[in-house]
């Protein structure tokens, strides 16, 4: 090993080169000697009888059609026995929406669920726009290809000109992903996620880009796009792979300008373990891209993280508060997010993390 090594809280390293005993890696997050892998499944040999369809079962993904209870409706009816593919769309939910532990469920070309409207609307009181799991639960279950988010406010939803439908919130309170799932007895690494992301903001049908909230020139209600991005529960476990948590700093589509929209905080996990992170990102949110609290028996393989540009203007936690209930990290003369806050917790294994600080401090 070789490298600098910073002890405390002092900023100034000592370089050091020498040889290291190999990291004690907790037997929970092995199979055979290794660390789990598990391939994303491709479903190939499956009849496709065997599929549901969000839009067969009348689920309209059109970015402005309320998909609450449509998609929540034809989850609890196939759920259990066939494979759920959410066809290609976005679908708007305003309340949230519930997928069993025991779930296989996919996208097309990352098809998206937005929560908007005001039941996300107070960070005083979070709530879960998709939950995996309930608290508790266990089962096989399987997610890929999906896209969560949040939709900001919008000047015109549908019927623009007389008659036209308003919706002006945004969502400081949305919890974007709750997961709650974890393994079943005597397996490991089946309660998981592929490719699949949460993206707040960006692009055309979030009311999140550059039209609403151009760089530096709206810090108001209207650009909040999440409390939290991802939320691991105390009792769940998870194999994640290529989970994005992104809060956008420019748009995706148009012209690709710079926006100030606002996410309270990253990737949150107090899990007891066992969690697999491979090759998994997390940027741009205010207080932190990584926190783990309580945690347990972690290994994150590739994480990669960035500050928001916009800080120090406004120092965290602002605009968000801090809550204790998420025990949210410390700022005293703090002036940018935590890149990885890690709290009482144990068996945590990092293998490479890449952190792209504001200006040269480092978060």
């Amino acid at each position: 090993m070789q490298g600098n090594i910073y002890s405390g809280t002092s900023g100034d390293p000592s370089y050091v080169q020498t040889n290291l005993d190999a990291p004690h890696k907790p037997r929970v997050l092995l199979e055979r000697g290794k660390i789990v892998s598990r391939s994303k499944p491709k479903y190939e040999n499956y009849d496709v009888s065997e599929f549901s369809s969000a839009k067969a079962a009348g689920a309209k993904g059109d970015g402005s059609t309320d998909d609450t209870a449509a998609l929540q409706a034809w989850i609890n009816a196939d759920w259990g026995c066939k494979l759920l593919y959410l066809d290609a769309g976005t679908y708007l939910v305003s309340d949230t929406v519930v997928i069993p532990a025991g779930t296989r469920i996919l996208g097309e070309a990352w098809s998206t669920i937005l929560g908007y409207g005001s039941a996300f609307q107070d960070q005083n009181k979070p709530k879960v726009v998709v939950k995996v799991g309930e608290v508790g639960s266990s089962g096989v279950t399987e997610v890929s290809d999906i896209v969560f988010g949040t939709r900001g406010p919008s000047k015109c939803l549908w019927n623009c000109g007389e008659g036209m439908m308003l919706i002006r919130s945004s969502a400081p309170g949305a919890i974007v992903v709750e997961w709650n799932v974890r393994d079943p007895h005597g397996q490991r690494g089946v309660a998981a996620a592929w490719d699949t992301h949460v993206r707040l903001g960006g692009t055309a049908g979030t009311a999140l880009t550059d039209a609403e909230c151009l760089k530096l020139t709206d810090t108001g209600s209207n650009c909040f796009a999440a409390f939290l991005g991802f939320h691991l529960t105390p009792t769940a476990s998870a194999y994640l792979e290529g989970l994005w948590v992104w809060l956008a700093d420019h748009a995706l589509d148009g012209n690709r300008q710079q926006i100030s929209i606002y996410s309270g905080r990253g990737f949150l996990s107090e899990s007891e373990g066992p969690v697999w992170l491979i090759g998994t990102g997390s940027e741009h949110h205010v207080l932190y891209q990584y926190s783990f609290v309580n945690a347990a028996n972690h290994y994150g393989g590739l994480m990669q993280t960035e500050t928001p540009y916009f800080q120090p203007a406004p120092v965290p936690p602002a605009p968000f508060v801090s809550n204790p209930a998420f025990n949210d990290p410390v700022f005293d003369g703090t002036v940018a997010a935590w890149a990885l806050w890690v709290q009482n917790s144990q068996g945590i294994l990092v293998y490479g993390i890449y952190s792209l600080p504001v200006e040269e401090k480092v978060s």
